[in-house]
């Protein structure tokens, strides 16, 4: 059956017991190669800096919005302004092998009244990309906000960077 507005036009049929959901928790989300952890820089500052320091050229770092970090001081600073960051939740990707973080992402744009999120500032480390491990990161990061009753998630890159599509 469709539905249309008073124009005319069609739209999604009705959800009368929809509710907003919340906003994702700093909460650890473990899966079988990689686990989601609140970012912190005490914890993930190390790893992470030793992760990025394996593409010595920068080259990750060409689309983001933030970085490179050649000093650990640096990249410390940005993870401590994430830890608490009210308009983005910040992850760690941590391998469960190793215990080690090799990347991180974000829930950005959240709009949870109209059930929408958006992931993003996802940085892999050399050693993540192209893994069933960075597969993983999101599909946890997707299964989380669909668990959370979201009913549109987002992600986008710049359409130049071809690795990141």
């Amino acid at each position: 059956m469709t539905h249309t507005t008073s124009l005319g036009e069609p739209i999604g049929a009705p959800m009368p017991d929809w509710t907003a959901p919340a906003t994702p928790a700093r909460q650890t989300v473990s899966g079988r190669y990689i686990r989601l952890e609140p970012i912190s820089a005490e914890r993930h500052g190390a790893d992470l800096f030793e992760a990025f320091a394996a593409d010595p050229d920068g080259l990750n770092w060409t689309y983001r919005m933030n970085g490179p970090y050649p000093k650990r001081d640096g990249l410390m600073d940005w993870l401590r302004q994430t830890e608490t960051d009210d308009d983005m939740v910040y992850v760690a990707y941590v391998d469960q092998a190793t215990g080690k973080a090799v990347g991180n992402g974000a829930y950005m744009s959240m709009a949870p009244s109209s059930g929408s999120i958006e992931i993003g500032s996802i940085m892999f480390a050399p050693q993540l990309q192209q893994s069933t491990a960075a597969t993983e990161a999101i599909y946890l990061m997707a299964r989380t906000v669909f668990d959370l009753g979201y009913r549109r998630l987002e992600w986008t890159c710049d359409p130049v960077n071809a690795a990141s599509m």
